[in-house]
């Protein structure tokens, strides 16, 4: 009996988890000197590129580089959002109201509080470059997040799939990107 209390309490936290778990995708993709569209590179100089190399061989895990550069990298680019954007972009994408197990008391005090940050995000924007531009880059950043979140989704899916099924080095790979995830949280 014990194991079924413990799937649902991993039930009940996969939507948190997939956000917190995803946002090094984020931070990863946003900090990532520009060496072309086809290129994601890590603060310490390891990258992931658009085509496989002979060398590096995981499974599972191309479609998902693909989607980070085509889906947030480069989107990320044209807008060129600034660190306090991208920052206030980030938390609100965390206060999701819409969660499938936040109670419904809980409910109106998230949806209040990512409206302040969406609020300050459009504030910050629009000082910036004024009505009409800041509006355009507001909409389009926020046309981003059904994707990001999509995405979010199916790299803690690639996750358990490559436990389940994959060979070691999949796992190896996938423990090294739970370790950036565990140096962020810190």
């Amino acid at each position: 009996m014990w194991n079924i209390h413990e799937m649902r309490i991993c039930i009940e936290w996969e939507e948190r988890l997939i956000l917190i778990n995803g946002y090094p995708i984020l931070i990863r993709v946003f900090y990532s000197p520009d060496h072309g569209p086809d290129k994601i590179v890590f603060q310490n100089g390891a990258f992931i590129m658009r085509q496989p190399q002979q060398q590096v061989q995981l499974s599972g895990c191309r479609p998902i580089y693909t989607r980070q550069m085509d889906e947030i990298m480069l989107p990320f680019r044209r807008l060129q959002l600034s660190v306090s954007e991208f920052a206030t972009f980030k938390a609100a994408l965390f206060f999701n109201p819409d969660a499938l197990d936040l109670s419904n008391q809980a409910k109106p005090d998230v949806y209040e509080e990512r409206n302040k940050y969406l609020s300050a995000l459009f504030t910050c924007i629009t000082n910036k470059l004024g009505m009409a531009a800041g509006v355009q880059k507001y909409g389009s950043l926020l046309m981003m997040t059904a994707s990001i979140q999509v995405m979010f989704s199916r790299v803690i899916n690639a996750f358990f799939r490559s436990i389940l099924f994959e060979s070691s080095k999949v796992i190896f790979a996938i423990m090294e990107a739970l370790q950036l995830i565990k140096t962020f949280a810190e």
